[in-house]
């Protein structure tokens, strides 16, 4: 009978034991793990080096503050390069280890390839930079929460600025990669200038391929449009490309307004005076929050490191993701996945946005947005401004 009572006590302790390690329960580990999952190399790389850039500095910012309940922050780092596969790979490598709090993904196709993993995984992942409106539409995912915003509500918001501020702009083309990011983009975008300007002509947009080396077809058949506003969805080096064929060629003389995909600072930064005259939005502006505030503070730590002196939105998310993670850590007391997955749901956070932050039913935050527009300054340094600030309330 004694041996027997021994044998329940030692298998109940090894149900214990693995229960805690399956992310519920322990902070046993000697730090507090978050995994992240960025395109470190390739064509996105310059994006996903400017993400991790702004992890760094939460972690370091609470690191020095003394941690989470006595324990330090460590940051699990894996390349995607953009592609699903290895992002899929990383997260069942990361938590298989007993990482279990994720970040990242700023491919639309990368990121959806990991969201069905995450409730086989007991995994939470909080999105800094996808866009596709499929990951929260609908979403029945417990663990996956996008700080960003989707495709919808960007373009919406863009085309409610754009139709009450340029109603001259009759006629609207775009430049879009031929997928489904391009394809949904652009029917938000058209959908929200037919609904705010119901007038307007919408024509069909131009395709082109990811990593395309010459843009000069798609920007002839633009021109030759006859449209008065184009709408510009290029990232990574694709759009460095684009912009230094397009500027060389006048082709953004020829339109009464041009919009981008977002975070256009990143090729301003790299173009200098080669940049386009252009409207662009971001999911962070630095210049408009307090001195102290988490905005302030994730500035200040990106120039420490290096960052340009107008940094792009992509910093932000991470930095956010990461201070979100200690704070119900800390509130929670370990990383009880279903518990934390729970104060997601509930709780209003402080973000680098300056006001308070949630998310609604479909897991996606709710937040307001920036516009702004560049202007091209030959000859002044550094060769471009921001002539123009425009916020946007979230829509409905």
């Amino acid at each position: 009978m004694r041996s027997f009572r021994k044998m329940n006590w030692f298998f109940a302790g090894i149900a214990a034991a693995s229960l805690a390690l399956s992310g519920q329960y322990a902070l046993a580990q000697e730090t507090i793990k978050i995994g992240v999952t960025l395109p470190l190399s390739g064509g996105q790389a310059v994006l996903g080096k400017q993400q991790l850039m702004g992890a760094e500095v939460a972690v370091e910012n609470i690191n020095k503050e003394g941690g989470i309940n006595g324990k330090m922050l460590e940051l699990v780092v894996r390349d995607d390069a953009a592609n699903p596969t290895r992002g899929v790979t990383n997260i069942r490598e990361m938590a298989g280890n007993g990482v279990h709090l994720f970040l990242g993904g700023i491919q639309s196709s990368v990121t959806l390839a990991i969201k069905p993993l995450l409730d086989e995984l007991n995994a939470v992942f909080l999105s800094t930079a996808a866009i596709a409106d499929s990951l929260t539409d609908g979403n029945t995912t417990k663990g996956y929460f996008r700080l960003t915003e989707s495709g919808t509500m960007r373009y919406r918001a863009e085309a409610k600025l754009f139709a009450a501020k340029f109603p001259d702009a009759k006629k609207w083309t775009g430049l879009v990669p031929d997928a489904e990011y391009g394809y949904s983009s652009w029917k938000a975008f058209a959908a929200g200038l037919k609904e705010y300007a119901p007038t307007v002509d919408i024509m069909e947009p131009i395709l082109y391929k990811f990593g395309a080396t010459d843009f000069k077809l798609q920007i002839s058949k633009m021109t030759q449009s006859a449209a008065d506003g184009y709408y510009i969805l290029v990232n990574g080096d694709d759009a460095v490309t684009f912009y230094q064929q397009a500027t060389a060629l006048g082709f953004f003389k020829r339109a009464k307004v041009v919009t981008d995909a977002g975070e256009a600072i990143t090729y301003a930064n790299m173009l200098g005076e080669k940049m386009a005259s252009l409207w662009s939005a971001t999911v962070w502006n630095p210049w408009r929050h307090q001195p102290g505030s988490l905005s302030d503070k994730l500035y200040q730590g990106i120039q420490a490191k290096g960052a340009p002196k107008f940094p792009t939105g992509f910093y932000a998310a991470p930095f956010d993701a990461v201070n979100i993670y200690a704070t119900l850590i800390k509130k929670v007391g370990s990383i009880n996945v279903p518990v934390i997955i729970s104060e997601l749901e509930k709780g209003n956070f402080e973000t680098t946005h300056g006001g308070k932050f949630y998310f609604n039913k479909d897991h996606q935050a709710q937040f307001q947005m920036d516009f702004y527009h560049i202007e091209n300054t030959p000859g002044v340094a550094p060769g471009w401004k921001i002539d123009r600030i425009e916020i946007v309330q979230p829509l409905e």
